[in-house]
Formats: structure tokens, C-alpha cells, sequence
């Protein structure tokens, strides 16, 4: 029976990694106790960009909209999740523009 017992926790423990990983959409042993040094140096590269014209005004298409530069290629998936990128994108966009406005 102690076996048993022994199944039973690792079944147990299983259904609770799970749980958490369902819960927080990510694996507890995914998330660093603590960060060294070097870690802690690393930055996101600025994957967006608004350009200005010579006059400081941010560049328009033929509509009036103000056209982004993207980057995708500086996008490096070492230093954070691609949501991370992405939710930093969002934050971006809705610092940048206003909300009554259809340029969002």
C-alpha cells in the first residue's frame, strides 16, 4: 500500500501543477526564483517607432493618419514572452493615441 500512497502524491502533485498552470497560464518551474545580474540588465528592444517630419509633426498618410514603424525582427523571445511584446505594443498605441478618435 505505501506505493500506492506514493502514486497518489505524484498524481496529486500532477493535477496541481495543472491547476496552476491553467490558473496563471504559465508553469511555476517557468518562473526564475531570482534574477542574477545579468538578467536583470537585459531591455527590450523598441520594436515601434512614430517618425517626424522636419517640422516635428508626426508623418501622415494621405488620410491624415500617422503611420507606424514596426519591427518585428527586433522582437527577441530570450529576453521576454512575445504576450509581453505585445501587451508592451498595446501600452504603446493607447499612450499614444486617443480613444475618441479612429486612428485606434
Amino acid at each position: 500500500e505505501g506505493g500506492d500512497k506514493k502514486g497518489d502524491d505524484d498524481e496529486n502533485e500532477e493535477k496541481e501543477k495543472a491547476k496552476d498552470e491553467s490558473e496563471n497560464g504559465t508553469n511555476k518551474e517557468d518562473i526564475p526564483e531570482e534574477m542574477s545580474d545579468e538578467e536583470k540588465k537585459k531591455e527590450l528592444a523598441q520594436i515601434i517607432f512614430q517618425h517626424n517630419d522636419k517640422d516635428g509633426n508626426p508623418i501622415e498618410d494621405k488620410g491624415g493618419f500617422k503611420i507606424l514603424h514596426v519591427l518585428p525582427g527586433l522582437i527577441n523571445r530570450q529576453v521576454a514572452q512575445g504576450e509581453f511584446y505585445a501587451l508592451a505594443l498595446c501600452f504603446y498605441l493607447d499612450r499614444k493615441f486617443d480613444r475618441a478618435t479612429e486612428e485606434k
